[in-house]
């Protein structure tokens, strides 16, 4: 069992400012980012949310910043220690991590530009 202690920006209702929450997650092995992400927001804040479509990194949809770097979050491997940051314009839509705003993935846009699904 591995004990990761993450440390998550959750935008406020003003979509202006963040908090900071820490969670403890007790995980088996090598995961990623977004596997913590996802546990966070299943099992201990429902206000975590966490996109999770393509999984491969090829939406671009889990970009998160990472201890102050740009990751995506489904090809980075969590860390013993991490501090997770939504990019600065999720924060201004209120939430930690892009929410899918279709069923069509044709039509999913990534910091402004059509993926056609990739």
């Amino acid at each position: 069992m591995r004990i990761i202690h993450v440390r998550c920006a959750i935008p406020t209702h003003s979509g202006r400012e963040k908090e900071f929450r820490k969670f403890t997650v007790e995980m088996d092995g090598d995961v990623s980012v977004l596997d913590v992400l996802d546990h966070i927001a299943l099992y201990l804040d429902t206000e975590i949310t966490c996109y999770s479509f393509c999984r491969q990194g090829l939406c671009g949809g889990c970009l998160v910043t990472l201890n102050g770097k740009r990751v995506l979050a489904c090809k980075t491997l969590a860390l013993d220690e991490m501090t997770i940051d939504p990019i600065p314009t999720r924060l201004e839509e209120n939430r930690l991590v892009s929410s899918r705003q279709t069923d069509d993935p044709s039509e999913e846009k990534v910091n402004g530009q059509q993926t056609n699904g990739h």
